[in-house]
């Protein structure tokens, strides 16, 4: 419906604002989390422990940068 009011490429961010407020970014920062555990961990409990930290690492900014761009285009 946003479509018909304004340009796609502004509908689309419209649409993904709306998914990310909705959903908490509770997606997002699941996929940051792993993506910062799978690629910064060596043993189980390491990979365990960054998971659980509550800071993005550089793992999952850029695992985040995909997923946007992804959904945008």
């Amino acid at each position: 419906g946003a479509a018909k009011l304004w340009p796609v490429p502004v509908a689309v961010l419209l649409a993904m604002a709306a998914s990310i407020a909705v959903t908490g970014a509770f997606h997002e920062d699941g996929l940051s989390d792993t993506a910062d555990g799978l690629g910064g961990g060596w043993d189980k409990q390491r990979i365990l422990d960054i998971m659980k930290d509550s800071c993005v690492g550089s793992f999952g900014a850029v695992a985040l940068v995909i997923l946007l761009l992804a959904r945008f285009f």
